[in-house]
Order: structure tokens, then sequence, then C-alpha cells
């Protein structure tokens, strides 16, 4: 568990130890690996059994399609490429985008 600590008006992540070596990776290797078909963590969400993953593009048919018809071409919908994330609560996140602070980070991982 991430435990914040303030110390002389400066907030400090301690960060639990961690037996097991793992390869962490920043954001652009953590995007290739969404790209090979991986699902991929942070550190900092290990205890909320968080991740993010990307859907690929693809035609939905028309009949499964719940949203406006208007978006409906040629018999279904285009859905563009995007990542998504599962919530620490269950739900998913449709088209999730990182923070600046997850774009800058070092800590991604694969998850297993």
């Amino acid at each position: 568990m991430l435990t914040l600590v303030k110390t002389n008006i400066k907030y400090h992540y301690i960060y639990p130890q961690v037996n097991v070596e793992v390869a962490r990776m920043k954001f652009g290797e953590a995007q290739d690996a969404m790209k090979n078909g991986k699902k991929v963590t942070r550190q900092v969400w290990h205890d909320k059994n968080v991740f993010a993953y990307i859907i690929f593009g693809r035609i939905v048919p028309a009949q499964f399609w719940t949203g406006p018809a208007e978006c409906i071409r040629q018999g279904g919908v285009q859905i563009s490429a995007h990542i998504d994330m599962l919530m620490a609560d269950g739900s998913v996140c449709i088209g999730w985008n990182p923070t600046q602070v997850d774009l800058m980070a070092d800590d991604w991982e694969v998850v297993e």
C-alpha cells in the first residue's frame, strides 16, 4: 500500500518493499505493450486492481449499436482505437486519458 507522509510542508510517497523484481516502463513502452495486446498498470495502482488496455478499431454491426442512428454508416459503426481502463470499483472507463503524471511516470508494468 502506498503511504503519503508529510515532512516539512512537502509530501513524499513511501513505497512498500517489493520482493519480486518487475520490469518497469515509461508510458511510451506501456503504450507499445498495449498495442501488442497486453494490459498495463502502474505501481501506485497495485492495491486497486486497476489496469489499462487498448481496444482496437473495428466496425460494430448496426443491429448491435445502441447509440444514435446518425453514427451508422454502410451498415455499421466505425469504432476508433482507444484506451479503456478497468477502474477500482469494477467499472470500465471507456476512452481513458492518462494524466500528465501518468505520462511522465516510469513505474508502468505489464499485467500478466
